[in-house]
Parts: structure tokens; sequence; C-alpha cells
């Protein structure tokens, strides 16, 4: 009787140590898997700063604006507030 339950608690641990095995195997794949998304999502991150600032900065703006046609007046024009644009009778 007690070869029995020593061969059945035996079984019982031999059992627990592959399956707690193929657990920690299961999740170092899948901490190797996300250590591996976090790195890729910060080379990323890196880039599109870059290209942020690249983006933002004055020489890139004014560039930008002269190829839409923002241009810097050469003559200024203010217009004097003498009287309403429309009278009340």
């Amino acid at each position: 009787m007690k070869n029995i339950i020593l061969i059945g608690t035996v079984v019982v641990l031999a059992v627990s140590s592959i399956f707690l095995t193929i657990e920690t195997a299961t999740t170092g794949v899948e901490i190797s898997r996300l250590e591996k998304t976090g790195s890729t999502l910060t080379d990323q991150k890196q880039v599109l700063d870059g290209s942020l600032v690249k983006t933002l900065s004055i020489a890139q703006l004014q560039e930008k604006g002269v190829e839409l046609g923002f241009v810097k007046p050469e003559n200024l024009i203010y217009v004097a507030e003498v009287a309403p644009v429309a009278k009340l009778p």
C-alpha cells in the first residue's frame, strides 16, 4: 500500500514538474516577444521624434510657407478706423 501511495506521489510530482517547465518556457518565449516588440516600438518612437523635430524646425516651416505661397509682405497698408462701414439710419 505504501508503494502505491509513493508511486502516485512521484507521478503527481513528475507531472507537476513537467507542467511547470512547459509554463516557464512559454512565459519565457512571451517575454522575449514582448521585449522585441518594445525594442521595435522604441526605435519607431526615435524615428518619429526625429521626424517631428525636423518638421517643426523654423527653416522647414519657412521653406514650406514659401512653397505654399506665403511670403513676407513688401508694403504694409494700415487701415484707419474713421467711420463705421455701414451707418445706421
